[in-house]
């Protein structure tokens, strides 16, 4: 069975946290422990989209902090590797970027593989969105003397850093980072995920202070700018798809309550970053 810890499951992890019941998390534990431990520990490749490290890298992170067990840290970075290195043939990580693909179909050289339009790759906002916001959740939960936090910090810079150089002027980035005349627009969860990684790592000393305060100070002057009704809806969310022809048109009235999530995810780690 893979894992079953969508990020709304995540929650209960942190309501854990402020107090301490074994029936909130049961599930997610199970789920985890016979991944770790019985005969499906063999079975790496559940992973298989880039949008599963956000789901299932911080559960296995937090949960071997909370048993005090490392086989979970271990699992997680043998999914990780399969998914980075290994799924499709190469990897869904691009090394000369720093960015992922969302899935093998979008592999440069698959035959009848996804492109643009205009012939160029499709790299998926929120897809790499959902990459930064599993980096830092599994960053903050992981002991800094961890075997691989290290390799998790420096991927997690990679793509901070890849993202900053193509952030649009009014602080949103495009739905195909490799290709801007792709269904351009404003576009809401990939970017508040970008908000959310760049956030984290400029407050927990990762990347330059001074070149990444601008990047998300556009970001969040433009959510709330053009994304954010008077009345508090959040719109230009990217519904539920796969790539960026997915849910269009995106429009001011287009909204998600993954997109909510990510948008109140970016606002609570740069508050943090503005505070004390």
């Amino acid at each position: 069975m893979p894992t079953i810890t969508t990020p709304g499951r995540q929650a209960y992890l942190d309501l854990y946290e402020i107090e301490p019941e074994e029936s909130k998390i049961s599930a997610i534990e199970e789920s985890l422990h016979r991944m770790v431990y019985t005969d499906q520990s063999d079975k790496n490749d559940d992973w298989w989209w880039d949008d599963a490290l956000h789901m299932a890298m911080p559960p296995f992170a937090r949960i071997g902090v909370l048993r005090g067990d490392p086989r979970y840290w271990q699992k997680l970075y043998t999914l990780y590797d399969h998914t980075k290195r290994v799924e499709g043939g190469p990897g869904l990580y691009d090394a000369d970027t720093g960015l992922w693909y969302r899935d093998k179909r979008f592999l440069p050289g698959v035959p009848g593989g996804i492109l643009s339009p205009a012939g160029k790759p499709v790299v998926w906002s929120r897809g790499n969105g959902w990459v930064a916001g599993g980096h830092a959740k599994t960053l903050k939960a992981l002991p800094p003397a961890e075997q691989h936090t290290g390799e998790y910090r420096d991927t997690l810079v990679r793509l901070v850093t890849a993202v900053t150089g193509i952030q649009r002027t009014d602080g949103f980035w495009n739905v195909n980072l490799a290709d801007a005349d792709h269904l351009p627009g404003p576009e809401t969860s990939g970017t508040s995920f970008f908000l959310y990684g760049t956030s984290y790592a400029i407050r927990a000393g990762l990347v330059d202070r001074r070149t990444h305060l601008p990047v998300v100070a556009r970001a969040w002057n433009g959510l709330v700018s053009t994304a954010v009704h008077p009345d508090g809806f959040l719109g230009y969310v990217q519904n539920v798809g796969d790539r960026p022809e997915s849910s269009q048109p995106v429009t001011y009235d287009s909204t998600a309550n993954f997109g909510v999530g990510a948008f109140l995810l970016a606002g609570t780690e740069l508050a943090r970053l503005a505070g004390p």
